[in-house]
């Protein structure tokens, strides 16, 4: 339940899509957004903070793939290699890309603005 009685924040769906096979990055994410509506907010745009959260998520789990792909680097396992290669690029190109395409997290700041002041 939330401070404001509002549905929980989406996470949006083309970040669903990308990481469906990350149900605990989903997951965090998703956490994370549903603490930002249940706090008190203080200037900082409530959208901004969102989008703030969503590159902080994804920015710790691609360092994390970067970090993998050195070590399956080292241990010449290339299937490991390859499998941390693709985790490191898709965290990364969500990290970047995360809004493109999906105005639902925005719609959503939008339609419940009043609930922020």
């Amino acid at each position: 339940m939330f401070r404001f009685n509002i549905p929980e924040p989406p996470v949006p769906a083309e970040l669903r899509e990308r990481l469906k096979d990350y149900p605990h990055i989903i997951q965090e994410i998703q956490d994370e957004l549903n603490k930002l509506v249940s706090k008190e907010h203080y200037g900082t745009p409530p959208f901004e903070e969102a989008t703030w959260i969503l590159q902080g998520v994804l920015g710790r789990y691609a360092d994390q793939a970067r970090r993998e792909t050195r070590a399956a680097e080292a241990s010449g396992d290339m299937q490991a290699i390859e499998a941390a290669k693709q985790k490191r690029l898709l965290l990364g190109t969500a990290r970047n890309e995360f809004w493109v395409g999906d105005d639902a997290l925005w719609e959503y700041f939008q339609t419940n603005k009043e609930l922020f002041k």
